[in-house]
């Protein structure tokens, strides 16, 4: 996949959008995964005895392995619920500080509009500014996030494609 300059402002304003629903996601993830901490612990360990049964079988699990596969599943569910978690919040840090890299009214603006779904109309009445300043100065940070989420690929001095 090719990336120019401008799919890193697509980029960065997608990750702007998103970042509530991802504060939902893994507020959610941590419930699932108390709720499965909370099944795990009601989950018996139990000891098959073998030997004394016939061999072959007819391929079923017996209830020991049952609750063992359970077990597995919810544990393997638990380990993806963390990875998921981690990565978000790694990204979520990278716009936190992306954001904190402006001046303070310009990131207030950032905010406003992408995080909180307001209206560069609202914005502007709420900075008594003009509705074209507001979003100027919103699509000149969206390109100085871009650089700082992105590095030198998404810098504004040149055109940069990037195979990935």
């Amino acid at each position: 996949m090719q990336y120019e300059f401008n799919d890193y402002k697509r980029l960065t304003r997608g990750y702007l959008r998103d970042y509530s629903m991802w504060k939902n996601a893994i507020e959610a993830w941590e419930k699932e995964k108390a709720d499965i901490d909370k099944e795990l612990s009601s989950v018996p360990i139990a000891i098959s005895k073998y030997g004394g049964e016939p061999g072959g079988g007819n391929g079923e699990m017996n209830s020991v392995e049952r609750l063992a596969e359970r077990r597995i599943k919810l544990n393997e569910r638990v380990l993806t619920i963390e990875q998921d978690t981690r990565e978000l919040l790694r990204v979520m840090k990278n716009i936190k500080t992306a954001i904190d890299s402006l001046d303070d009214e310009t990131g207030h603006i950032i905010i406003l509009h992408y995080i909180n779904k307001r209206t560069w109309a609202d914005i502007a009445d709420m900075f008594a500014y003009s509705e074209s300043s507001v979003k100027q100065k919103g699509y000149r940070a969206i390109g100085k996030l871009s650089s700082i989420l992105f590095g030198r690929k998404a810098g504004s001095f040149e055109q940069v494609v990037l195979i990935a």
